[in-house]
């Protein structure tokens, strides 16, 4: 949805995005690569028809992940 500005599932083009934290009411989206102060925002698109949503890693928290993820083989 980020690149394409189409949902997967439907293929509407009715698409909303916004930032929100990695860090919520008890849980952290993000652990270890959120820092105390500036907890990672995530970019989250959802589609306005369906209602499925996509999260993504802002470019500048890909260090952090890569650093303290596990990588899949």
């Amino acid at each position: 949805m980020k690149v394409t500005k189409q949902c997967a599932v439907c293929s509407s083009t009715e698409i909303y995005t916004n930032a929100i934290s990695s860090r919520g009411e008890g849980i952290n989206l993000l652990p270890d690569a959120s820092r105390w102060l500036d907890p990672a925002q995530l970019e989250v698109y959802v589609c306005g028809t369906c209602g499925y949503y996509q999260c993504f890693v802002p470019p500048e928290w890909l260090p952090d992940v890569k650093q303290h993820w596990r990588r899949l083989a």
